[in-house]
């Protein structure tokens, strides 16, 4: 069902790397979080630069930590397809099935 929409946000999947935008100092923070078992969370407005954020890191799990590009998901759940379905955790487990 969100086959479509998974493939279309993770360009990564077909070897092509986002654009890099603007690195923050944040970047750096960011990264020393990766090491830990936690779920870590990044929240701001809407266009603070958030999903950038998670592109140049996957650009740099790809690329400096040697990470297989099907191993790392990135969604919007933004996009209207998720609209219906953002009220239930039971959906993201779907979305998880299906990835």
């Amino acid at each position: 069902m969100f086959e479509e929409v998974m493939i279309d946000q993770n360009k990564h999947w077909q070897g092509t790397a986002y654009d890099a935008g603007i690195t923050r100092s944040v970047f750096n923070k960011a990264l020393s979080y990766l090491d830990n078992d936690f779920i870590i969370s990044i929240s701001g407005v809407r266009r603070a630069g958030k999903s950038t954020l998670l592109k140049q890191i996957i650009n740099h799990l790809i690329s400096e930590k040697k990470i297989a590009p099907p191993n790392i998901l990135f969604l919007n759940l933004e996009d209207p397809i998720f609209n219906y379905y953002k009220d239930e955790v039971v959906n993201l487990e779907k979305i998880f099935q299906d990835y």
